[in-house]
């Protein structure tokens, strides 16, 4: 390949609209003779080293959306591989062949999720097989679309690893066709898809148990304490789980195993009940001039249908059995 075609390519795709402005519906195809020469696309810092001897061949797919940037590797000699992310980025991994050997000293599945780390770089050894994925993200823009979908930001994402795996969570392999298809350029570039693909990676962070929470009886002691404090002041406002576990300064994995060691239920379902319990007393209280609707919204909730619902399978009865009860024993 001539290097000129090579650098024109590249040239093009440096100068791509990410926010504004017409994408091409196209995904650009190389094939380069150093995987190394990646750094002529992008800012990472990579240091690849072939570990099998004769020619290697990487071919490569990049597409560059509006939120998200797609790659798309192959490489068919073993390969040492190390390299920090751009600064400010989240980057993922998802392996599409058996050709990852060990991901920071584990072995990933074939179709896990990977992560490539903030701050501290990322390392591995591939071998012949290997293809894969990386999807990457300014870190702001995973942390409002967090913000938006109410949950925490991984904290898993932050040190390189393995964030999850096809045993540990069926949905992966359905993530993977859907980055395959909006990687085959075959429609036009547009955020909700990529907003979409990226909540379905964030779910599958929040919900995989497969990292060990490393924190102390202490700690979860600690948070537990101001995280019960915290509902029973805002319980009206029905805060969202990322707004408690950042007022207890810890993970939703450890916000949830201190609940469940004490409670048996995570924090979302203990303050669902905390909630419940204040419009069944309030029900108990019952003003005949105030709606049960009214109640129900002073306690933050807006969907009646769900509310019944939610009432009935606590208390065994819904809100107007309380009402009628209310009525019957009321003083004459």
């Amino acid at each position: 390949m001539p290097e000129n075609y090579l650098c024109g390519k590249m040239d093009h795709i440096k100068k791509q609209p990410t926010a504004a402005g017409t994408l091409p519906n196209d995904t650009v195809e190389m094939c380069l003779a150093d995987p190394n020469l990646l750094d002529r696309v992008s800012t990472w810092s990579l240091d690849f080293r072939q570990l099998e001897p004769g020619p290697m061949t990487t071919r490569i797919r990049l597409r560059q959306g509006r939120v998200l940037n797609l790659l798309e590797i192959a490489m068919d000699r073993a390969v040492h591989q190390t390299g920090l992310a751009p600064p400010g980025t989240v980057s993922f991994g998802i392996p599409l062949s058996e050709g990852i050997n060990h991901w920071h000293n584990r072995h990933p599945d074939p179709d896990g999720l990977l992560s490539f780390g903030t701050t501290d770089g990322f390392e591995g050894v591939s071998n012949a097989s290997f293809q894969g994925l990386t999807l990457s993200v300014d870190q702001s823009a995973i942390e409002a679309l967090c913000a938006s979908l109410g949950v925490p930001f991984p904290t898993s994402l932050a040190a390189g690893g393995v964030v999850a795996d096809t045993a540990g969570h069926a949905s992966l392999p359905s993530i993977t066709r859907k980055v395959l298809a909006y990687l085959d350029g075959g429609s036009p570039s547009c955020r909700n898809t990529e907003e979409e693909i990226l909540a379905a990676m964030l779910n599958t962070c929040a919900s995989h148990r497969s990292i060990t929470d490393r924190s102390t009886a202490h700690a979860r002691a600690r948070a537990l304490r101001v995280a019960l404090e915290f509902m029973e002041q805002s319980a009206e406002e029905n805060p969202p789980l990322s707004l408690i576990c950042e007022t207890a300064a810890v993970s939703e994995r450890t916000l949830n195993r201190a609940f469940n060691e004490r409670f048996g239920v995570g924090p979302k379902a203990y303050l669902l009940r905390l909630r419940l319990g204040r419009v069944h007393q309030d029900l108990l209280r019952h003003d005949p001039a105030e709606l049960v609707s009214c109640i129900a919204n002073r306690w933050g909730f807006w969907h009646m249908g769900q509310f019944a619902k939610d009432y009935q399978a606590h208390f065994g009865k819904l809100p107007s059995d309380t009402l009628r009860q209310t009525t019957t024993h009321r003083p004459v």
